[in-house]
């Protein structure tokens, strides 16, 4: 199988190595090209990003001609949607709002073909690609979301469920489950900080893979002193939002200490000519 599947994924975080990746929001192959070049992977979100299916099979296609893993977010948890986004040909799919074995063991039954699931054969990329017997070589890791205190609490035995390769701890959400304020740090609130923990703790205990959003150098070496190995390093939307920001207040307070200067010694026509858009 080509190397940009799953198989290059698994070589690399079965030797230990920490892996950075870049989140994809926007549904455009230019800014991923744009932006991608360097990372390690790239998480293409069909779930809260803007990419509808094609967009996100677009964004698979344009990350693999950059020689990038990607880890494909499904919409949701549904058995027909899983199975079309397996069919990407992505290095690995994320499943959201995955909060009971049952949910997982679900999951799983989606996108492993048989005899482990149910999965539905005749992948239209995957056989023009690899061929008829893609099914019997290497499959997308299953990466499943914990983002809930439901979840929290079966973690272990979600981490134990065969077929599941990784737990991805969604801070986001499991603030807003615990009722702790949207803008506190896993590093700073302990209710936070012991999610984190454990969820990286199942995983490993289990022989699995562990993912989290980690922006900030801090969150980094905290993370990995946990076990994480897929860490998410920041997104396309917040990057373009927030320079975007920046460079417009650092332009305005330049504005702010300038004298303009008055229009004395030219004539209308030039003036106007500076806003002609010619």
């Amino acid at each position: 199988m080509n190397d940009y599947t799953s198989e290059r994924l698994r070589r690399r975080l079965d030797a230990g190595e920490v892996l950075l990746g870049l989140a994809h929001h926007y549904p455009s192959p230019a800014v991923l090209e744009s932006m991608c070049a360097g990372w390690d992977f790239v998480w293409i979100d069909c779930q809260h990003g803007q990419l509808s299916c094609e967009a996100g099979l677009a964004s698979v296609r344009t990350a693999q001609g950059m020689g990038l893993d990607t880890l494909l977010r499904v919409e949701s948890a549904e058995f027909h949607l899983m199975g079309k986004f397996a069919d990407m040909g992505s290095s690995a799919i994320m499943v959201p709002q995955v909060n009971s074995v049952e949910e997982t063991e679900a999951a799983v039954c989606a996108l492993r073909y048989p005899p482990r699931g149910k999965r539905s054969f005749a992948s239209r990329r995957l056989v023009d690609l690899v061929g008829v017997d893609h099914h019997l070589q290497a499959q997308p890791l299953v990466v499943i979301q914990v983002e809930s205190r439901q979840a929290l609490d079966a973690v272990e035995e979600i981490a134990s469920v065969d077929g599941v390769d990784a737990l991805f701890f969604g801070p986001d959400d499991i603030r807003l489950d615990l009722g702790i304020a949207y803008d506190a740090s896993p590093l700073e609130h302990e209710e936070l900080n012991a999610a984190m923990r454990k969820t990286a703790q199942a995983a490993r205990e289990a022989g699995k893979y562990a993912g989290v959003p980690a922006p900030t150098p801090a969150l980094i070496k905290a993370a990995v002193d946990m076990g994480y190995q897929l860490l998410i390093g920041g997104a396309d939307a917040g990057f373009v939002r927030v320079t975007a920001r920046d460079r417009l207040v650092a332009l305005q307070d330049v504005l702010k200490h300038l004298k303009p200067q008055t229009d004395q010694g030219r004539d209308a026509s030039q003036t106007d000519s500076v806003y002609s858009g010619a």
